[in-house]
């Protein structure tokens, strides 16, 4: 390894020092090496070539002019006719909201006491139709198409040509009910939710009501743009739409499906990777219980082992206390033998019978009390 010169700690000391001179390469090898690592248990972000393939024929196909979506002169699809309807009796219902209004203000100049029951009835007020843009749906109603009646025909006609054009490219187009928010593509199972809206802009009016006093006297009144959106989502992917704003809609069908193909295309391979992550988190979890179970066989085979040394300490203590006690049981009958020899010779021939018959008996519980003779016999 390179030194710095003689005097060089000086130099730098008092700011003179050269720059340092950069290592020369090693002698075979490259001067710098990158190392990448990834997480071999993460599943491949990149999409599979079977995926791949399947959306490169779908947009090969949208490209094909012989492929193009003409949304005029089609017959009105039944899942689509439904949707029509809807729009058709909603302009009624807002006629006769409408019509039932201006009764009302003409009987208030009368009789102002009377409430207004055809539209509490009804449940349509025409100053919401008014407030809210013209728009025959309000924005807490679910529908499929949220649009003036201006643009009834032109939205129909879209949809009604997606709906056809949707049946030539393997989609199952299901029958929307009466209130549905949205209409439901099907294809190599995956749902897609699909709704037309028509663009607004958004203007501050001041409004004296009550009903938005709280918001300070403003008023957010939408303005109709007259231009169309188609909204698209797959589950809970994040919604996405094709607009007016980038050319007729009529125009951009074909984009539609290319944008439907690639959504479908990345939630399938959401999908496969998050089967791959639960395969590894149910092969985890299976490791972590196999591990548990390890551990729980080693924490009782510890136990037994544990509980062996406490049983073998115990009976070697229960022997030493045994031991000592019959130790002790032979050093007192030694002591006891020593009394009576000694009262033996201290007697002579010159004993009482009453002194012969207890020695007699001494000695009896002297051999009862030596634990001599029991262990010997064992």
């Amino acid at each position: 390894m390179p030194v710095p010169e003689r005097g060089y700690w000086a130099k730098q000391a008092v700011g003179k020092a050269r720059a340092r001179p950069k290592l020369p390469a090693l002698a075979g090898k490259p001067a710098s090496e990158t190392v990448t690592t990834r997480d071999e248990t993460a599943p491949s972000r990149a999409m599979r070539s079977e995926t791949k393939a399947i959306l490169e024929r779908d947009l090969v196909f949208e490209k094909d002019s012989s492929n193009r979506v003409d949304a005029h002169d089609l017959p009105m699809h039944k899942a689509i006719l439904s949707v029509q309807q809807r729009l058709v009796r909603r302009v009624k219902e807002w006629q006769k909201a409408r019509k039932d209004h201006e009764a009302a203000l003409r009987r208030s100049e009368n009789r102002p006491w009377e409430p207004n029951w055809s539209a509490l009835n009804s449940g349509l007020r025409w100053p919401d139709f008014e407030e809210k843009g013209g728009y025959l749906f309000l924005k807490n109603e679910p529908c499929v198409a949220r649009v003036t009646e201006k643009q009834i025909g032109r939205a129909v006609a879209i949809l009604n040509a997606v709906a056809h054009a949707a049946s030539s490219r393997g989609y199952t187009f299901l029958v929307p009910e009466a209130k549905a928010g949205a209409l439901t593509l099907r294809r190599r199972g995956v749902d897609t939710l699909l709704r037309l809206t028509e663009h607004a802009t958004v203007k501050e009016v001041k409004d004296k009501s009550i009903f938005y006093a709280h918001l300070g006297g403003i008023r957010k009144e939408p303005h109709p743009t007259g231009k169309l959106r188609i909204h698209f989502r797959i589950s809970t992917r994040p919604e996405k739409f094709v607009s007016d704003e980038d050319g007729p809609l009529e125009e951009q069908l074909n984009d539609i499906f290319a944008r439907l193909a690639k959504a479908e295309a990345a939630y399938a391979e959401h999908l496969h990777r998050e089967a791959i992550q639960e395969k590894l988190r149910e092969e985890a979890q299976v490791r972590w219980i196999e591990r548990q179970q390890q551990l729980e066989q080693e924490r009782k085979a510890q136990q037994l082992i544990e509980t062996q040394l406490q049983r073998e300490k115990e009976e070697r203590e229960n022997f030493l206390r045994d031991l000592c006690a019959e130790a002790d049981a032979w050093r007192k009958s030694q002591s006891v033998e020593c009394y009576l020899r000694h009262l033996r010779e201290a007697s002579g021939n010159s004993a009482s019978s009453e002194l012969r018959e207890w020695l007699s008996r001494a000695e009896e519980a002297m051999r009862e009390l030596d634990p001599t003779t029991r262990r010997l016999g064992s």
